[in-house]
């Protein structure tokens, strides 16, 4: 019965297996030489390989340990429902201002709402995403699809602090516009896969995180022009809710890849 629970070293990949796999479940390598063209291959590879695992970064062995206390289903399936609700409210939020002459109750009440206590949400809302980010992480080394996603959730985490330091200022543009680029860069990766649910999490990916950085360098100087000249921002309106259906969209998706890679 014990050695049922045995586990061994992956020699291609560095996972840990069962003791009596032929094939790794993580690279898809035959371990007992089935393929002789591929295991000629792994084998010529494999010091180079071994280096790069003894060689894992300490950003990669942090990010593993947080991802551990996030990475459960159950978990996963919850902190995607409350990003979709964080979503509807950021933008809904970002379409009203602290104006007192707001007929609707309903958007005064959001509005004051923003203006006193919006920094929490949009801390729960960094939070929330960093977490889905770090689960997303392990997905794609369970896959072996090699990206710059580590990267991503440091300038993430960056963002955060920096739009609760300094909200609204050119300063948080900076490591939010890393952010989107390296979840474009992810996003094709994942787009690139054969795996279904992961390609589909991919192509929404990009498409969101490109609007975002057209938001923000394109349109939003054009909002800030109309505002100040007392145009009309409906096109404001539309594209935000674009980008909030997408962002649930997004979110929608991540669940049901979350339900197949994390099972109850």
């Amino acid at each position: 019965m014990n050695e049922s629970n045995e586990t061994k070293q992956c020699p291609y990949c560095g996972e840990d297996i069962h003791v009596n796999a032929v094939k790794c479940p993580y690279c898809r390598t035959w371990i007992d030489g089935r393929d002789s063209n591929t295991s000629s291959l792994h084998s010529s590879e494999k010091p180079q390989k071994a280096a790069s695992i003894s060689q894992q970064s300490g950003l990669d062995d942090f990010l593993d340990s947080v991802a551990a206390h996030v990475t459960h289903a159950g978990l996963l399936q919850k902190l995607c429902i409350a990003a979709i609700v964080l979503t509807i409210y950021s933008c809904s939020a970002s379409c009203v201002s602290g104006d007192e002459y707001y007929r609707s109750s309903f958007l005064n009440a959001l509005a004051w709402f923003e203006n006193h206590i919006g920094w929490l949400m949009e801390l729960l809302e960094g939070l929330v995403g960093l977490c889905i980010l770090l689960a997303l992480r392990m997905v794609l080394k369970r896959h072996n699809i090699q990206t710059w996603i580590s990267l991503c959730i440091v300038a993430e985490a960056i963002s955060v602090v920096f739009n609760l330091i300094t909200p609204n200022s050119f300063v948080s543009v900076i490591p939010a516009t890393a952010s989107g680029l390296l979840m474009i860069e992810f996003g094709y990766k994942m787009y690139k896969s054969s795996i279904v649910h992961i390609k589909n999490v991919g192509l929404v990916d990009m498409i969101v995180s490109a609007l975002g950085i057209a938001f923000i360098f394109l349109f939003l100087p054009w909002v800030f022009v109309e505002f100040m000249s007392g145009g009309n921002l409906a096109s404001y309106g539309s594209l935000m809710a674009l980008l909030c259906f997408l962002t649930i969209e997004y979110y929608v998706l991540l669940k049901k890849l979350f339900k197949i890679e994390y099972p109850l």
